[in-house]
């Protein structure tokens, strides 16, 4: 659980690589569109793990669910983060230059 919370401390990073990507008149609607595009992400995973996880069925008597309920949804954040992280290597490197 702690591993899957690490990346959430770059997220300022995000913010400074738009405003960096783009022209200074539209640095705050790229702001606020990443803004935006990221907590759609975050409500779709969560809805997503849990339909993962409905298709498991709970133990008798239990509200927990299996191990294998969670390892398919880890490995769904997993297979996000290597999307997410393949994508990053896309974005071109401005040595700290605002785009004109």
């Amino acid at each position: 659980m702690v591993l899957i919370a690490i990346p959430a401390g770059f997220f300022p990073m995000f913010s400074i690589v738009a405003k960096e990507l783009n022209p200074p008149e539209y640095v705050g609607m790229s702001v606020a569109y990443l803004n935006f595009i990221a907590f759609v992400f975050i409500s779709t995973y969560q809805n997503v793990s849990g339909e993962i996880l409905k298709h498991y069925p709970c133990a008798e008597g239990s509200l927990a669910f299996p191990v294998e309920a969670y390892s398919a949804v880890y490995l769904f954040f997993l297979i996000g983060a290597a999307v997410s992280f393949a994508a990053v290597c896309f974005v071109p490197e401005t040595k700290g230059k605002v785009s004109e």
